[in-house]
C-alpha cells in the first residue's frame, strides 16, 4: 500500500486507448494517479477498494502501461544521471 504508480504513457492517450466497455473503475484510477500518492492514498481518494486497486495495478503492469514506484516527496532531492540524454525533454 506505500508503493506509487507511474504510467509510463500519457493518461489522455491510455484513456483513449481504453475499449469502450472498459472498467469505469479503471479509468478513474488513470485519472486519479500521480506520482506523489501511494496506492492506499489513491483507495482513499478515489473510493475503490485496495485490492481492487492492487488488480487494476497489476493489469496496468502486465500491459506495460505503469510501473511501480516509491511515490514521489516534495522534501526529497532527486538526481539526474549526468550521463542522462535530456535533448528530447528541452524546448
Amino acid at each position: 500500500p506505500y508503493y506509487g504508480l507511474l504510467l509510463v504513457i500519457d493518461p489522455l492517450v491510455l484513456l483513449a486507448s481504453l475499449p469502450m466497455d472498459s472498467s469505469q473503475t479503471l479509468a478513474t484510477l488513470i485519472k486519479t494517479v500521480h506520482s506523489s500518492h501511494s496506492l492506499s492514498s489513491l483507495s482513499l481518494d478515489t473510493g475503490i477498494q485496495l485490492s481492487q486497486i492492487y488488480s487494476l495495478t497489476a493489469h496496468l503492469l502486465f500491459w506495460g502501461r505503469a510501473k511501480i514506484i516509491y511515490p514521489i516527496a516534495e522534501d526529497n532531492i532527486y538526481i539526474i544521471s549526468p550521463d542522462a540524454d535530456l535533448s528530447k525533454y528541452i524546448k
